[in-house]
């Protein structure tokens, strides 16, 4: 491990730090109401969600919102927002962080439906959908579920009778009263199809690849759609799209793998469509899991024949500073590799550039790509935050080889060029780049 006492950064400068009342951020929604900026932040590891008024990043108001539910077994890691309806993923915290005194047999597993257009900064709940249970590999949830306004929610969840997640589409016209009105999966998941394989699940462990062989490849770790197209980011399996324009009746149109060879616990994290001139191309990412000794992967598919994406262009190795401390990201310590990219989803006051796209690389913090050309995909701007002095999980240096590593989750950037992220090690930074 080599520890950064400073942050290094390129065309980028710091604009405020908040320390979100010492729970570390997860993934992040924003809305604008009555001019004011509000940004909604998640956590892995603690109850409920905080609310911060960002409308000037300099004076930042935040407020702590509670879990109406208050079952000690649930956590809330994922959240989406549109036309003031604010989506909550709940589930079963996940088994290998263990808590003392944490009943794990008591939680939701769902998604919670929120008023935060009538007043912004103290949500009404509205109604919430119970997925039923069923097994996963971090017990029963839904996570990175998408929402972009309007009538259907297109939850990544689990389900009775399946293996993993699966995408279950729910109608929240009635919000009072949501259903489920749609649902595709992959024959390897349905457990009564699966006669020629044992499937005992009580063999899988938490936090494990599990003893089935390819067991990984069938987990559906979230959706994005467009223009009646659901484009799948479906881990080991890779690349799946879908034709969505009846939602009762889910399509498969095409879909591209990539494991191997990028194989992972996550092999395909994210699939997002482009927008603008690049329209015609879609964003296909891995998320890296263990130590980081082998490739990564960020490419580009071409999506205008939607029954045989291609990948065409590769994102290049997020660069090592000239004055860093350490000669790679596996020698930094703690957590290498890729996870999120900032995804617009439609929103009106959400940066959505088709020449310009944000990834956090964890131990290796932001970095700003330029895609105006996708066959010539160039970083031109990072920024890396300095490590903490102190752990903010509340199980120390979990997951981190036992270092106390900054560690970055999420990126959402607005329409004033604000760029958020959240450090699972940390708070919340506020940045601007430069060029």
């Amino acid at each position: 491990m080599v520890k950064l006492e400073h942050p290094l950064s390129k065309n980028m400068e710091l604009v405020a730090t908040h320390d979100l009342n010492g729970q570390p951020g997860f993934q992040m929604a924003l809305q604008v109401m009555n001019g004011h900026y509000y940004l909604y932040v998640t956590t892995y590891y603690h109850q409920g969600w905080q609310i911060l008024d960002v409308t000037d990043p300099k004076h930042i108001i935040c407020k702590h919102l509670d879990d109406p539910r208050g079952k000690s077994g649930t956590v809330h890691p994922k959240i989406q927002i549109a036309d003031g309806i604010m989506i909550t993923a709940s589930g079963q915290r996940v088994r290998f962080l263990p808590m003392e005194g944490v009943d794990y047999d008591d939680y939701d597993s769902g998604i919670e439906i929120w008023d935060v257009k009538t007043d912004p900064m103290n949500p009404k709940l509205l109604g919430y959908w119970d997925n039923g249970g069923g097994e996963g590999i971090d017990g029963n949830s839904t996570h990175r579920n998408y929402y972009d306004g309007g009538r259907y929610v297109y939850t990544t969840s689990t389900c009775p009778g399946f293996l993993n997640n699966i995408l279950r589409i729910i109608d929240i016209i009635d919000p009072a009263n949501p259903k489920e009105v749609g649902r595709w999966y992959l024959k390897e998941q349905w457990l009564d199809g699966m006669d020629h394989v044992e499937w005992d699940t009580s063999k899988i462990q938490p936090g494990s690849l599990s003893p089935y062989p390819g067991y990984k490849h069938y987990h559906l770790h979230m959706p994005q759609v467009k223009d009646g197209y659901a484009y799948l980011a479906y881990c080991g399996y890779g690349l799946v799209i879908l034709d969505v324009h009846d939602v009762t009746r889910p399509k498969y149109v095409g879909s591209l793998k990539i494991d191997p060879p990028f194989s992972d616990f996550i092999s395909c994290h994210t699939a997002l469509p482009m927008s603008g001139y690049n329209k015609d191309y879609l964003i296909l990412t891995q998320e890296m899991g263990g130590d980081g000794r082998h490739a990564q992967f960020a490419g580009i598919v071409d999506i205008s024949d939607k029954t045989q994406p291609t990948l065409v262009s590769m994102f290049p190795p997020y660069s090592v500073p000239e004055d860093a401390p350490f000669k790679n990201y596996v020698e930094k310590g703690g957590r290498p590799g890729l996870h999120n990219f900032h995804q617009p989803q439609g929103q009106p006051h959400y940066e959505d550039r088709p020449d310009r796209q944000y990834l956090t690389c964890f131990n290796g913090g932001i970095r700003v790509y330029d895609t105006s050309d996708i066959f010539n995909l160039r970083e031109i701007a990072y920024y890396i935050p300095a490590d903490p002095e102190k752990d903010a999980w509340p199980i120390p240096k979990m997951m981190n080889d036992g270092q106390i590593i900054a560690r970055c989750e999420d990126v959402l950037v607005d329409d004033r060029g604000y760029i958020y992220i959240t450090d699972s090690n940390g708070g919340l930074s506020v940045l601007r780049c430069l060029v």
